[in-house]
């Protein structure tokens, strides 16, 4: 909350031929005022209902492996385990038991959605999601649980899809 949300990646590659180059000029009039995760401009849904999250964080788990063989030299994708956590304000159990959710093992859909104007919009949608064991905290006081998240394929590779819109 309050601050800018971000992508991180980690790049890897074969290294290529290494040669001296100028600095290419950065140009960055296109640069847009980045918008702070809010209740006006972030929405979150998961398992069927609007949620009050603190945060979300999601790891698409990709293992890749550098392959040095005789006659091939590649960087080669071997396992994909999609996971993440989302920390959610704690309701009665009346609401929603997430122990329940989480024992029983449901898959339900998770999607967020971050901005309001057309063409800075980035949208997440996950169509299986499986809630891991909750753990309760707090912020200012306040009860929470960490919900550990599975995101599970519906057909192919489809268990995470991310929109720019």
């Amino acid at each position: 909350p309050r601050q800018i949300p971000r992508f991180r990646f980690n790049i890897m590659g074969l290294l290529g031929t290494v040669t001296d180059q100028a600095l290419p000029a950065a140009d960055l009039s296109a640069f847009q005022k980045p918008v702070p995760v809010s209740k006006a401009a972030t929405s979150l849904s998961l398992h069927g209902a609007d949620r009050i999250a603190e945060s979300i964080s999601i790891d698409l788990g990709v293992q890749v492996e550098p392959r040095f063989l005789i006659g091939d030299e590649r960087m080669q994708l071997t396992d994909r385990q999609s996971t993440g956590t989302a920390v959610v304000e704690a309701k009665s159990m009346a609401t929603i038991n997430w122990f329940d959710v989480a024992t029983a093992k449901t898959l339900d859909a998770l999607q967020v959605v971050h901005g309001t104007t057309a063409g800075h919009i980035v949208q997440l949608d996950a169509p299986k999601v499986q809630i891991g064991r909750p753990s309760q905290g707090q912020s200012q006081n306040i009860l929470n649980y960490s919900l550990p998240l599975m995101f599970v394929p519906d057909a192919g590779d489809d268990e995470l899809v991310i929109t720019v819109k």
